[in-house]
């Protein structure tokens, strides 16, 4: 579904049900994202999108970790166009109400980088509370596309 909101060109949301079964959480939020970020930004603009995928699956990841899995994923574009890079904001909400905050994993351990990883690829992150558990966010800025322009897609 996609809202037009002032602040914020694009707003896109995937609803998940919270049935306990998590298989493909990750898989599907990231296809949304992708299939999101194709349709929305030029393709110049796409080298950031790696970026973007890697927020997106940790932010999921926690939230099927920490929580009972992920309620939602919203991702909202502002594509001002001209020289202007374009700004990604990344939720996911949960029904946790627990905030989420990072840690200094051992070396030797699996796990527990996931939010120092969202940490220093975005420009910002947090949590806030939200009806029912938390929504956890991060934002990010795509290079700014090669020419300035927004090719044929027109945002």
């Amino acid at each position: 579904m996609t809202v037009q909101q002032p602040g914020h060109r694009h707003r896109h949301r995937l609803p998940f049900t919270p049935d306990g079964r998590h298989e493909r959480v990750v898989g599907r939020g990231l296809d949304f994202t992708r299939a999101v970020l194709a349709d929305q930004l030029p393709d110049a603009a796409q080298v950031g999108v790696g970026d973007v995928l890697l927020v997106v699956a940790e932010l999921l990841s926690n939230a099927v970790q920490h929580a009972d899995g992920p309620t939602a994923l919203e991702i909202r574009l502002d594509t001002p166009g001209g020289q202007e890079a374009a700004a990604v904001r990344v939720e996911v909400s949960d029904t946790s109400t627990v905030r989420p905050h990072p840690r200094t994993p051992r070396p030797d351990e699996p796990g527990g980088r996931g939010l120092r990883i969202v940490e220093r690829t975005s420009t910002a992150w947090g949590s806030e509370a939200a009806p029912g558990g938390k929504t956890v966010w991060a934002d990010l800025r795509l290079p700014t596309p090669v020419g300035g322009g927004h090719g044929s897609h027109g945002v």
